[in-house]
């Protein structure tokens, strides 16, 4: 095992994110399913991170990783901004261009960019819900 600790740290957040999952999925609501698109996409990139960190460094393996985070971002800002059909298509976009910039570039600071501008925005769209609009 080439580094147990990022392993074993990938593999809890994989299993505390497939189980978060799982109760999403049974909730009603459209919003709370896509952000169990969010969680399961996180515990699969968590999971495959910690193989491709442990146990095989190879491309395919980076891959599904990058691209399974960039699909746990889409569900946290489309799941935030359900009630936003324009921001949904937004996520959308954003997770296509991700994509397709991930299909060619490998270093982990696109992916950090790429959640970190969803969480900008699902912390945006909780204040203005919780504050109500400024304008």
């Amino acid at each position: 095992m080439n580094e147990p600790s990022t392993v074993i740290t990938d593999y809890v957040l994989g299993l505390v994110s497939a189980w978060v999952a799982l109760r999403l999925f049974k909730r009603p609501h459209p919003p709370q399913r896509l952000w169990g698109v969010a969680f399961a996409a996180l515990a699969t990139g968590a999971f495959l991170g910690g193989t491709w960190h442990g146990f095989a460094h190879n491309e395919v393996l980076w891959k599904a990783t990058v691209l399974s985070v960039g699909f746990a971002s889409f569900g946290m800002v489309a799941g935030s901004g359900y009630s936003f059909p324009w921001l949904r298509v937004l996520a959308a976009i954003k997770l296509a261009i991700y994509i397709g910039w991930m299909l060619f570039h490998n270093e982990f600071i696109y992916v950090v960019l790429d959640t970190g501008i969803a969480l900008i925005v699902v912390a945006a769209i909780h204040l203005w819900k919780w504050n109500g609009p400024m304008l």
